[in-house]
């Protein structure tokens, strides 16, 4: 069985220093805004959070660096939290999030690479209408990273999110039969991606969709060069102790 997807335990900068240009598909992200730096009481995401826990997940911003590496590896983009980083190239895609709480953000944007016009999805965002428990404060609904990986890449095309969080690009991209490569730096939330993204590719119902799909498109040929020495073995893990 070809493997599907690849992950890495550390900091992604480094991890994309060692891949070769336009090596994946497209890059689908929600990268750190800095949250944690701008309002350390803030609270946000998970409903089981106390009013006084401080965020620390948020607090790292990335350099212009690591968005100069994100296009360099990559032929398309999907940044959430671009106007944070003035790094628009192309369209954007705007999530109506139906935020019943008049305080909360009512929509999200992203910047798309590929097209120059602006799509809308929608879908209520439950993290903080106690509708459903999620892994990551910020954690991006998976059919919202489907909708996304969509618009950009063919299945059996790479997507790649050096911002992993809780793993949705990277359940979508298996479930839509796309391989992946996913960066997180936390152990925490490496942890609860790992586990995702193997529960979606040992579904019985995706197991043989993901297989057919890189097996008929083969990739591109810096993609392969991820992907072909780890053929029949087990997804490909690495863990890097290096901290932000």
């Amino acid at each position: 069985m070809s493997v599907p997807y690849k992950l890495h335990k550390g900091d992604c900068l480094a991890f994309m220093r060692s891949m070769p240009d336009k090596s994946v598909h497209a890059v689908i992200t929600d990268p750190p805004y800095g949250i944690g730096i701008q309002n350390k009481n803030c609270v946000a995401g998970r409903n089981d959070r106390r009013s006084d826990e401080k965020i620390t997940w948020d607090e790292f911003i990335p350099s212009q660096e690591y968005f100069d590496e994100i296009f360099r590896i990559s032929k398309y983009q999907i940044i959430f939290g671009a106007i944070y980083y003035n790094c628009f190239n192309g369209g954007a895609i705007v999530w109506d999030k139906l935020q019943p709480l008049p305080d909360s953000s009512q929509c999200e944007i992203a910047s798309i690479s590929k097209y120059n016009k602006v799509f809308k999805f929608t879908q209520r965002w439950t993290n903080f209408v106690n509708t459903k428990q999620t892994d990551h404060p910020t954690e991006k609904p998976t059919d919202l990273m489907k909708y996304c990986i969509e618009l950009v890449a063919k299945e059996g095309e790479t997507i790649f999110d050096p911002f992993m969080g809780s793993g949705s690009a990277g359940v979508a991209a298996i479930e839509t039969g796309r391989r992946f490569v996913g960066c997180e730096i936390s152990d925490e939330y490496f942890a609860v991606a790992e586990k995702r993204i193997k529960s979606a590719v040992f579904q019985p119902a995706l197991m043989h969709v993901a297989q057919q799909s890189v097996q008929r498109t083969g990739g591109e040929s810096g993609q392969q060069s991820l992907f072909t020495a780890e053929q029949n073995l087990p997804a490909k893990v690495t863990r890097q102790s290096t901290r932000r």
